[in-house]
């Protein structure tokens, strides 16, 4: 349906009714290159890398959109709606919010998500020295993300998103709890930095640090994997490539190609987009998130969601017996 919908789009209307991105007047607007790489991503999602390839293609051509050059100021306020994003969610620090009159209903203009996913203070973490204030500790990093960033040698951009204990002990801060969920580190990746609330109302409450919903970064990584899926793997590697690149790291073999490739390219993924809520979805898409999470209790029937009961019974076309498998 997402698929109709954009071809429709296109067909009828055309990319050119869109803005490029250097000619948007509102930065939070949806620009040509947001349509084209959204469309790109659909079709990538649905299997079709060959017909996505033209669309990812053509962002990537465009000089308008790039990578941040330093990958230390991807995720902080003073590079938002730059040059490596594609859409995100705007947020201020100037609504002054206070315990008595922020909006607990939602819809607020502040981002209270990264207070709530802030390493926990009630005596558990002391951030002396991070820059980092305390928040309200869920989400916090797996050691698998730890150890994957440590396995790739991967230095810059774990300092981006990741802090270990070890490294939370060097700034002068400390564990002085036993926070529930942890695994050894906090996310530095939309941190609760004090730069980025505001002294006017609670701190807690007053957050503006935007969301990137959609960067130029995963543009490259689903072009990548694309090529990858079309026995391209020379056009992969550069395209994976420039991704290491920012991070610090060497490129990727030139005789790395087909599957070997294709895991390399899932695994860079892992560490680019930690936290930016993508995985999941890539993992079923791949047909890997039962093995992945099974020590969550996942199986494969959790893949797809239930249909409500309640809308098989309104539908006459339906039975039971057209409810997804397992449930």
């Amino acid at each position: 349906m997402v698929n109709l919908h954009w071809n429709w789009v296109v067909n009828l209307t055309g990319f050119s009714r869109l803005p490029d991105k250097s000619a948007v007047k509102y930065n939070f607007r949806v620009s040509k290159g947001t349509a084209q790489a959204l469309l790109g991503k659909v079709l990538v999602f649905e299997g079709k890398t060959l017909e996505a390839i033209p669309y990812l293609k053509a962002v990537i051509d465009n000089p308008a959109h790039d990578l941040e050059p330093d990958v230390s100021k991807v995720w902080l306020k003073d590079s938002e709606f730059g040059i490596e994003s594609l859409f995100e969610i705007g947020y201020i620090s100037t609504a002054g919010n206070d315990w008595g009159n922020f909006n607990w209903g939602g819809r607020t203009e502040s981002n209270i998500h990264a207070q709530l996913m802030g390493p926990r203070g009630d005596g558990f973490f002391n951030l002396t020295g991070t820059g980092i204030i305390n928040g309200w500790g869920f989400n916090l990093p797996t050691a698998k993300i730890l150890t994957a960033f440590d396995a790739a040698g991967d230095v810059k951009r774990k300092a981006a998103t990741v802090m270990s204990e070890a490294e939370l002990n060097a700034f002068g801060g400390s564990l002085t709890g036993s926070p529930w969920d942890y695994e050894g580190g906090i996310r530095t990746k939309y941190a609760t930095r004090s730069s980025e609330t505001s002294s006017t109302g609670v701190a807690e409450l007053n957050y503006g640090i935007n969301w990137r919903l959609f960067r130029y970064a995963e543009v490259l990584l689903l072009a990548a994997e694309a090529y990858n899926k079309e026995g391209q793997d020379g056009n992969a590697r550069i395209e994976l490539n420039k991704i290491r690149k920012r991070a610090g790291l060497a490129d990727v073999s030139s005789t790395l190609t087909g599957t070997n490739l294709f895991n390399a390219i899932a695994n860079e993924k892992f560490l680019e987009l930690a936290f930016e809520g993508q995985r999941f979805w890539d993992l079923v898409r791949w047909g890997r998130a039962s093995a992945e999470l099974s020590s969550k209790g996942y199986t494969s029937k959790n893949d797809l969601y239930p249909i409500p009961a309640s809308e098989i019974a309104k539908n006459k076309a339906l039975t039971i017996a057209d409810q997804n498998p397992g449930y």
